[in-house]
């Protein structure tokens, strides 16, 4: 058993932060470039997509590791 984590930047802030890569909010871009964003950045765009009638960004398990065999 061990634990896998990933260490990104993130897109919206370029803070470097660790996640889980399965849950990990992520956005594709036009040019197929994945990126991700950390939890604060998501916490502040929460309450704003929720204002505009748009589910949160979840973010259950997203910034813990993941046990795996």
């Amino acid at each position: 058993m061990g634990y896998m984590m990933l260490s990104a930047q993130c897109y919206s802030c370029g803070a470097v932060f660790m996640s889980n890569p399965s849950r990990v909010p992520s956005l594709r871009l036009p040019d197929e470039t994945q990126v991700v964003f950390c939890r604060s950045c998501v916490e502040v765009a929460n309450p704003t997509r929720i204002a505009n009638g748009l589910s949160p960004i979840p973010t259950a398990g997203a910034y813990e590791a993941e046990e795996v065999s």
